[in-house]
């Protein structure tokens, strides 16, 4: 994240509310520190400004669950794809985002692993925040655009390889509570948000 101060001028500025015009908007340490009205804010000198005139000024998108983007998918399993994923999303303002995986086998979701870590060590156009672990592990009823034959359930020496503290973020499940439970204690250690959800006999889905 930088550390340079930037002020971002001229832009209609996009609120919870309204879009209004004449503010100024302040970053610093990569984050949104002010916003003033134009030409109030203390210390001016020390920002570099952005003429943003005709242009909107919002937060950048935060995207928890993306496949990839320009032409790359993230299960191509390459540095290439990551960054040239990436790219693409900034260019259209989401600034931070969890690559998302597919159910695969166990030695392609480790290759697609170790692309992520060598695309976040050279710097991707967008964060990464951590990895979206999206199955493999569904109810066969519940899976949706996952290749069935990599749908399984969870065993413990296959999924503490996957969800390591360093990579996963998010996981997603549509399994039966056994099943689960079995899991949580991994996911929760790790500081991993489930996403879970499972189907009741009624025909009712809750999560």
């Amino acid at each position: 994240m930088t550390n340079e101060k930037i002020l971002i001028r001229g832009g209609r500025v996009v609120l919870g509310d309204r879009i209004r015009e004449g503010l100024d908007v302040a970053l610093a340490d990569g984050k949104i520190a002010a916003i003033v009205p134009t030409g109030t804010l203390p210390c001016e000198a020390d920002y570099t400004i952005v003429d943003a005139a005709g242009q909107y000024v919002c937060p950048g998108f935060i995207d928890l669950h993306s496949h990839g983007g320009g032409g790359h998918d993230f299960m191509d399993g390459t540095m290439e794809a990551f960054l040239g994923a990436a790219e693409m999303h900034a260019r259209h303002g989401t600034t931070a985002m969890c690559p998302t995986t597919l159910s695969g086998d166990p030695e392609e979701t480790k290759t697609v692993c170790q692309a992520y870590r060598d695309a976040k060590a050279a710097g991707p156009a967008c964060a990464f925040l951590g990895i979206h672990m999206e199955g493999p592990y569904f109810d066969i009823s519940q899976k949706g655009a996952q290749d069935e034959r990599y749908i399984r359930n969870p065993v413990r020496s296959d999924y503490e390889a996957m969800l390591d503290k360093s990579l996963a973020k998010l996981g997603t499940s549509y399994v039966d509570f056994y099943h689960f439970w079995a899991i949580n204690q991994k996911v929760f250690d790790e500081k991993i948000v489930p996403l879970a959800g499972y189907e009741l006999k009624n025909g009712c889905t809750e999560a």
